[in-house]
């Protein structure tokens, strides 16, 4: 293995880290938005009078 690999491994390995944590904010950001229609849906049902 000669420093060309090491930074290649080292490069994928940060590309990778970096992609879950875009990917882990934009699931947060989804899970917001479920569970506020999620609670309207629930509302809308079970408290119509």
């Amino acid at each position: 293995m000669d420093l060309f690999d090491v930074l290649s491994l080292l490069g994928g390995l940060c590309l990778f880290l970096f992609s879950m944590n875009v990917m882990g904010d934009a699931l947060e950001s989804c899970h917001a938005v479920a569970a506020e229609m999620t609670d309207a849906t629930y509302k809308a049902k079970y408290l119509k009078n």
